[in-house]
C-alpha cells in the first residue's frame, strides 16, 4: 500500500468540468480519455488542486464522509493508484 505520507498533485494538463454537485468530468487530451468521477472520488480530485498527502486526504474524508479511517486510507490509496497509472495524478518527490 501506498505510505501516508506521499505527497500528491493532479496533473497539470488534465481538464476538467462540473457536471453537479458532486460529479465531475476529467478529459485527459494527451490519452485521449474521458473519466468520471463522484462522491469521494470527486472530493479527492478537488482536494488535490493543491499538494496533499495521503493522510491529509484521509483526514479531510473522514471529516466528511461515515468511513473509518483505515478504510479510508485503503481505498483511497488505491484510488489514487488508478489515478496515478492514468496520469491524472502525480508523486512529489521529497526532494522537489
Amino acid at each position: 500500500m501506498m505510505a501516508m505520507e506521499t505527497r500528491l498533485v493532479r496533473s497539470p494538463d488534465i481538464l476538467q468540468a462540473s457536471l453537479g454537485e458532486g460529479e465531475l468530468a476529467l478529459l485527459s487530451a494527451e490519452a485521449s480519455k474521458y473519466f468520471g468521477l463522484e462522491g469521494p472520488a470527486s472530493a479527492i480530485w478537488s482536494l488535490l488542486e493543491d499538494e496533499q498527502s495521503l493522510q491529509s486526504l484521509c483526514d479531510a474524508l473522514t471529516a466528511s464522509y461515515d468511513v473509518p479511517a483505515d478504510v479510508c486510507a485503503k481505498d483511497a490509496a488505491a484510488f489514487v493508484a488508478e489515478l496515478i497509472e492514468h496520469d491524472l495524478v502525480r508523486i512529489i518527490d521529497a526532494e522537489t
